[in-house]
């Protein structure tokens, strides 16, 4: 998908990278940044990667305050220093590290948050591993302002999967203790005062102990059908949660965040937009792309379609 060139408007920065990184992603912010009031559900929208390069996410708010969040995956799948056996070295990206790490800060200095991808594995990495993955984009030199925790095992109190003899919720506990506690006493300046931890469960955890180990929970990842339970399919009955009988509605909408894939038409944005505050979520993302990797498909690594892009950008103003 090709963008014109565009740059901020408020306040003015222009964001140009070679190698086909697209400028949709500063389009966005710019209307994020320039917008007026916030509605109900901000739009969580665009994520670019090309062959060795990492994905970057952009995430509006629910809130009166806009804070648009940018997500950096290395193109390891987050997997930094741990001997993956598909690890990419750095100096293999193109473009190269150091632009990314511009790119990182130049974000950053405009007041968006730059939120690093990690992979939990569902516990059966040692958490030490997920932790040396997080410090490793400090030593490479990126912005942080927090990180996205993917692959969030399901059961607080099961056993975690790297034999340690934990449970996940102590797992867990564990690396948002070392996002929050440990890394700030490293005084790095690269480092936000304030970090922020979203987990991604990619559904509504079994008790509400989940949210003291993330900041922000992702409580639904899937296709548009099963978000609406039209197919029978997994997580069934969302559509028909009553908030006020989940845990959920205990917390303030802004800590929630709902990613819908196979959405077919604009109407079905606005219709997702539209029912987001009945279902006490004030983070969006709405893509047409399919969630089933396995089949090939590379959903966050692919354009939305031109038509679902802009809807989402005109649902966030």
């Amino acid at each position: 998908m090709q963008y014109p060139s565009v740059s901020f408007k408020n306040p003015s920065v222009s964001i140009k990278m070679s190698v086909k990184v697209t400028l949709g992603l500063a389009a966005a912010l710019a209307s994020i940044l320039s917008a007026g009031s916030a509605q109900a559900a901000k739009t969580m929208g665009f994520t670019y990667e090309a062959p060795g390069d990492p994905i970057f996410t952009w995430i509006g708010n629910a809130g009166s305050t806009k804070v648009p969040y940018v997500i950096i995956n290395a193109p390891n799948n987050g997997n930094l220093v741990s001997g993956d056996p598909n690890y990419i070295p750095t100096s293999s990206w193109s473009p190269s590290l150091a632009s990314w790490v511009s790119l990182s800060q130049t974000l950053h200095n405009q007041g968006i948050k730059v939120i690093c991808y990690v992979d939990s594995a569902y516990t059966n990495r040692p958490v030490w591993q997920v932790e040396n993955d997080m410090a490793q984009y400090l030593i490479d030199g990126f912005k942080v302002d927090g990180f996205f925790v993917d692959d969030v095992a399901w059961g607080w109190s099961a056993a975690s999967g790297d034999g340690s003899g934990t449970t996940h919720g102590a797992w867990y506990t564990s690396l948002y203790n070392y996002v929050h506690t440990t890394m700030p006493t490293w005084n790095n300046a690269n480092f936000s005062t304030s970090p922020t931890v979203i987990n991604n469960p990619g559904s509504i955890g079994d008790v509400s102990n989940w949210m003291g180990a993330c900041d922000l929970n992702v409580i639904f990842e899937g296709p548009y059908n099963t978000f609406t339970n039209s197919s029978g399919t997994t997580f069934s009955g969302y559509t028909s949660w009553s908030p006020s009988g989940t845990w959920v509605t205990s917390y303030p909408a802004s800590r929630f965040i709902n990613l819908v894939t196979n959405v077919s038409s604009t109407s079905t944005v606005n219709s997702i937009f539209n029912g987001a505050a009945a279902k006490n979520v004030g983070y969006l993302y709405t893509t047409n792309v399919s969630c089933d990797w396995q089949a090939g498909y590379n959903t966050y690594g692919t354009d939305p379609s031109q038509s679902i892009w802009s809807q989402e950008i005109a649902k966030s103003q």
